[in-house]
């Protein structure tokens, strides 16, 4: 199995990214992902105005995947159950 890499794209001092990267811990701890956290305000023009409302915004690649209130459920959704150990 391959490693999925995603991309977070949050703010410092942001609730729901420090949310969102504790629900992804188990998934880079299994294996699954790798997760790089990007800072907004050192994106283009376009981007930040495109998400400053939006974030934790998740990347793979080109395709967003999940961006906002983002809860186990959804994060179940989008890459599955974490295999048991």
């Amino acid at each position: 199995m391959s490693v999925r890499a995603l991309v977070v794209l949050s703010r410092p001092d942001c609730g729901l990214c420090s949310d969102l990267l504790e629900l992804l811990a188990p998934y880079a701890a299994a294996g699954i992902v790798a997760v790089e956290h990007v800072d907004l305000a050192d994106q283009p023009l376009a981007m930040r105005k495109r998400h400053q409302w939006r974030i934790p915004v998740v990347f793979d690649g080109e395709t967003e995947l999940m961006w906002g209130r983002i809860d186990s459920d959804e994060v179940v959704r989008v890459l599955g159950p974490v295999p048991a150990a």
